[in-house]
């Protein structure tokens, strides 16, 4: 008798019977949910209390520098570690003009939390199969704290898109066997 545990499919990995239609929605349903993600970041001034002092270190990091240690009052501030300011220094100078400093600092953390939806999708998939994986993606995507830390100025989508890298790299290495 064949069940979901000894190797049908319909518990486990997925099968060699991709189903086109099941395929398709998902994605769509996906889509849908990266749109909180994005909406929002515009329009409005940072939020107090951190945001103020986050986006004034990127800000003055892109007008006039240093790159190399970022400063708050015209002194270092070395609290946090600097990837995320350079990052967001960037982003304000590469659409800032456009859409306006906050917004392309904001527009950091959003791509941050929508690459880390990427890498879970990527980490889950040979695990759990597309269906289950997308159920995992958009549990995610939906949640207000997955959501309010893509809308806020702060290091930790940054930090959740790389750690979450770390742990999809260490999956793929003790899949071929490698160990570190």
């Amino acid at each position: 008798m064949m069940n979901g545990k000894d190797g049908s499919g319909r518990d486990g990995p997925p099968t060699s019977r991709p189903n086109a239609a099941l395929a398709r929605v998902p994605l769509g349903v996906i889509l849908l949910c990266l749109l909180p993600l994005f909406f929002g970041v515009h329009g409005h001034e940072p939020w107090t209390p951190d945001e103020p002092r986050e986006a004034e270190i990127a800000r003055g990091m892109a007008a006039e520098g240093p790159w190399l240690i970022p400063r708050l009052g015209g002194k270092p501030f070395v609290e946090k570690p600097p990837l995320y300011y350079w990052t967001a220094a960037l982003a304000i100078r590469a659409a800032g003009g456009l859409i306006g400093p906050t917004a392309a600092v904001r527009m950091v953390s959003s791509l941050c939390a929508a690459g880390t939806l990427l890498l879970l999708a990527f980490a889950l998939r040979p695990v759990l199969g597309a269906r289950r994986t997308a159920i995992a993606v958009l549990i995610l995507a939906t949640s207000a704290g997955f959501i309010r830390a893509a809308h806020w100025i702060n290091i930790d989508p940054l930090l959740m898109l790389l750690v979450s890298a770390a742990v999809l790299l260490l999956f793929r290495g003790l899949e071929r066997g490698e160990t570190p």
